[in-house]
């Protein structure tokens, strides 16, 4: 599984974030993302976990995310770009776009997500997006 947090000024996080995975044939339970050093979340990165569970979840179908905003002060919100999730026996990549922040500050005011499986066109779009941000 692929993390990245987005640039944005202030948008990594020390909360506690956690997730859950759901595919046609069964759901990763409820997991958490972390180190130890608790500084995993910082703007502009990428993190790799594996995730192994005990049977095939299936063709992936959405990503449940959330934190519970315990980081201090700014620490609290995170701008979650995109998860990645690649099955290393069937080499199937699945990605779930979210561009968005999860916050009670900022957005929305939400600090959970529900993150469809993105299409082709999907990820054609959001690229095409970033790449004009940038230019």
């Amino acid at each position: 599984m692929t993390v990245s947090t987005g640039f944005k000024s202030g948008s990594g996080t020390r909360s506690n974030i956690c997730f859950r995975i759901v595919g046609e044939n069964s759901d990763t339970g409820i997991r958490q993302m972390k180190d130890e050093t608790g500084k995993v979340f910082s703007g502009g990165s990428v993190h790799h976990f594996l995730l192994h569970v005990p049977e095939n979840l299936g063709k992936l179908l959405y990503l449940h995310v959330w934190h519970d905003s315990s980081g201090l002060g700014a620490d609290a919100s995170w701008f979650l770009n995109r998860i990645t999730v690649t099955d290393i026996h069937s080499k199937a990549s699945y990605t779930f776009l979210c561009n968005r922040w999860l916050a009670v500050d900022k957005d929305d005011g939400k600090i959970d997500r529900v993150l469809p499986v993105s299409g082709k066109e999907n990820l054609i779009d959001f690229f095409r997006r970033v790449v004009d941000a940038i230019v």
